[in-house]
C-alpha cells in the first residue's frame, strides 16, 4: 500500500472516531471538502501544511496521519499481528486460551495503533463466534439432537468447525504478515468499533442504579423490620449521593 492510500485510511479512521463528517473537518480547516474527499480516496498527495492542519483539528499528532517510514516499526507491527492472529491456536491445548489470549494483548495494544484494534476486534470477534457456535451444537445435541435430528449429522458438522476456523487462521496470518489486512468470515460482532462518547461513565451509574432498584425490595423489608435508627430521608439522600458522584443527569429520587 502506497503512503497516500495509509494516509487515506489514516483521515479517514481518526474523523470518524472523533465522530467529525467532512463537511466539519472542513470547518474547522478551511481546507475544502472536495480537497478532504481527494485525500480520503487517495487522489491526491496533499502539502504538509494541509496535513498539519487536519491533523490539529482532529486532535492528533501528525504521525497519526502521514506515512512514518521506520522499518523497525513495520517490523514491531507484524510480531504484534503474529501474536494476535497465531496465539488462538493455543486454544487447542488450553480451553478458551484462544479467546482469552487474543483478548488481552488486543486490550493491551487498542490505543497504539489503529491496526492494532482493528486486526484484534476481529481476531476476538471470530474466536468467540466459533466457540459459541461449537457450545450451541453441543447444547442441541445434548437436549433435543438424539429427539429431533441426527446425531452424528451434527456431530460431524461440530467438528468441521475446526478445520474451518483452522484454515480461516492460517490464511489470515498470512495476509496479515503481508498486506496488514484480515478477514473472518461469519464472525457475529461481539466487540463493535470504539466510538468517541461519555456514555461509560452513565451506563455504570446506571448498572448500580439498577441493582438497588433490583434488590430494593429485600432491602426495604429489612429497613422495616428496624427500629427506626435508618429512615427513607437518609436513604434518599445516600442514592442521590451516589448519582451526583457518577454524574447522570435527569434522573431524580421520588
Amino acid at each position: 500500500m502506497d503512503d497516500k492510500n495509509k494516509l487515506a485510511e489514516n483521515l479517514v479512521y481518526q474523523r470518524k472516531l472523533k465522530g467529525l463528517t467532512q463537511k466539519d473537518l472542513s470547518d474547522r480547516t478551511n481546507v475544502t471538502v472536495r480537497t478532504i474527499q481527494r485525500i480520503e480516496k487517495g487522489e491526491t498527495d496533499p502539502h504538509p501544511q494541509t496535513i498539519k492542519l487536519l491533523a490539529t483539528a482532529l486532535e492528533v499528532e501528525v504521525d497519526e496521519l502521514i506515512v512514518l517510514e521506520d522499518p523497525k516499526e513495520e517490523s514491531i507491527q507484524k510480531k504484534w499481528l503474529l501474536l494476535m492472529h497465531a496465539t488462538p491456536f493455543i486454544g487447542f491445548v488450553v480451553p478458551l486460551a484462544n479467546i482469552f489470549i487474543p483478548l488481552f494483548l488486543w486490550i493491551h495494544k487498542r490505543e497504539d495503533s489503529k491496526i492494532y484494534d482493528e486486526h484484534g476486534r476481529k481476531v476476538v470477534n471470530f474466536q468467540l463466534t466459533m466457540v459459541s457456535l461449537f457450545l450451541l451444537l453441543a447444547l442441541i445435541g445434548i437436549f433435543i439432537g438424539r429427539i429431533f435430528i441426527n446425531w452424528g449429522s451434527l456431530f460431524t458438522l461440530m467438528l468441521l468447525i475446526i478445520p474451518y476456523a483452522v484454515v480461516v487462521m492460517l490464511v489470515n496470518i498470512f495476509t496479515a504478515l503481508n498486506n496488514f489486512k484480515s478477514y473472518y468470515p461469519l464472525s457475529i460482532p461481539f466487540i463493535r468499533k470504539k466510538k468517541k462518547s461519555r456514555t461509560s461513565g452513565k451506563m455504570a451509574a446506571a448498572t448500580i442504579i439498577f441493582f438497588f432498584c433490583f434488590s430494593g425490595s429485600g432491602f426495604a423489608q429489612e429497613i422495616e423490620q428496624l427500629d427506626g435508627s435508618i429512615s427513607a430521608d437518609s436513604l434518599t439522600q445516600h442514592v442521590k449521593y451516589l448519582m451526583e458522584e457518577a454524574n447522570v443527569p435527569g434522573l431524580a429520587i421520588l
